[in-house]
Order: structure tokens, then sequence, then C-alpha cells
């Protein structure tokens, strides 16, 4: 990179390698950046809220930003054979790189819409049930379950719990009495019959084949247990 570029090859050369150097180091800013933001949030809801609705989206903007890169170094690597003595070969030369960054992305968006759910749903379920202090006495606290949490729960944290508009966790200091309240958004989820807590959720429907009834399949975040449920 020393000698100045001395035909359009070149300086086409130099400025694809330029841009993909300078993608695949903001994609990787851009993902440090979000889990260093991750990292410092102390509050659970909060924490929890923010990886839900933003997590997948920065994977995937750093996934495009490399996809591009790889396409373009692709690119600046098959036009440095010259062989543009057919209009086929060049465009061939030009399409194919991107053809196959298009590719990349999208089996990065795949990726990320089919199976990173799955691995969301347990980091999830890590932020909110993981064990915690109170932070005042330092004692361990206790995650009330549905049955248990109502009578710290207001009348109107009830109702919209109920009305599913949102799902409050109480965690109880038994030594002191202390409690902390997070608040989520509500979910469809159902209670679990084994734990109790509103973690209870649907992993598959299908159609029986003896009733010809629909059938649910659960699966609980907080405990593991498994639940099938006909007809509903």
């Amino acid at each position: 990179m020393n000698q100045e570029p001395t035909n359009y090859l070149e300086i086409w050369t130099y400025i694809a390698h330029m841009i993909a150097l300078v993608l695949v180091l903001l994609a990787c800013a851009n993902y440090i950046i979000y889990m260093l933001i991750v990292s410092i949030m102390g509050n659970r809801s909060g924490k929890y809220s923010f990886v839900l609705n933003n997590e997948i989206r920065v994977m995937l903007v750093s996934a495009i930003g490399v996809s591009i890169a790889i396409a373009l170094v692709l690119n600046v690597f098959m036009l440095n054979e010259r062989d543009f003595t057919h209009v086929f070969v060049f465009s061939l030369k030009t399409g194919l790189p991107l053809g196959i960054g298009v590719t990349i992305a999208f089996a990065f968006k795949s990726y990320l819409t089919y199976y990173y759910p799955f691995i969301l749903e347990n980091r999830l379920a890590d932020i909110r049930f993981r064990e915690r202090n109170n932070p005042k006495t330092g004692h361990a606290m206790r995650l009330l379950n549905e049955q248990d949490e109502d009578e710290y729960l207001s009348e109107e944290m009830i109702i919209q719990e109920e009305q599913l508009a949102y799902d409050f966790d109480v965690w109880l200091d038994d030594k002191t009495g202390d409690t902390i309240i997070e608040t989520y958004k509500g979910t469809t989820n159902r209670i679990c019959h084994k734990c109790h807590f509103r973690t209870l959720k649907m992993v598959k429907e299908e159609i029986s084949e003896t009733s010809k009834l629909k059938v649910k399949h659960y699966q609980c975040s907080h405990c593991g247990h498994k639940e099938r449920l006909e007809g509903a």
C-alpha cells in the first residue's frame, strides 16, 4: 500500500480493502459496545427488556457489515486476475461476489430468525431468574411464585397482570422482609404447574392424528417442566 495506485483497478482494490476493513471494525465495535452496555446495566428488568429488544438487531447489523466486507474482498480477488476480454467474464466477476455476500447475509438472518431465539430465551431466563442478594444486607433473596406474590402487589398491579399488560417478579428477603419488584412487559405465557411461575411458553403446535384437535406443547423456561394441552 506504500505505492500510489496507478490505474483504476489498483484504486478500486485500495478503496475496497479500506471499506472492508472499516466495515469489519464497525461490526466488531457495534457488538462490543452493545455487550458493554448490557454488562453495566444494573436494573434486571431493564437489562432483560434491552436484550430482548436489541440483541438480534445488533447481531444482524454486524452480520450484514461482515457480509458486505466479504463480498468486497472476493470482488477484488476476482478482478485482480485481469481477464476482462469478455463482458460476461467481467459481469461474472462483479456479480458472483455480490451473490455470495447476499447468501452469507441471508444465512446469518435465517440463523438469527429461526435458531438464535432459542439461545436468546435461555439468556433472558438467566438474566431474569439468576440468584440475587439484598443490596442492603447481602442476604439471599427468594423469587415468589404467582400464588405468593399477590400479597406484595397493589390491586392495580394484580389487574395489570390479569390483563397481561405487565408481569411482576417479587423478590423477598425472608430475614428482613425487604422486597424488590421487577416489572416486565406482559406475556402470553401460561403458569407452570410445577414451579408456579408464568414462564410456560408454547414451543410447538400440531394437529393430533387421532382426535384431529389442535395440540400445543409447552416448556417452562424457569424449571424446564413440559406440558401438553389438547384442544386449546
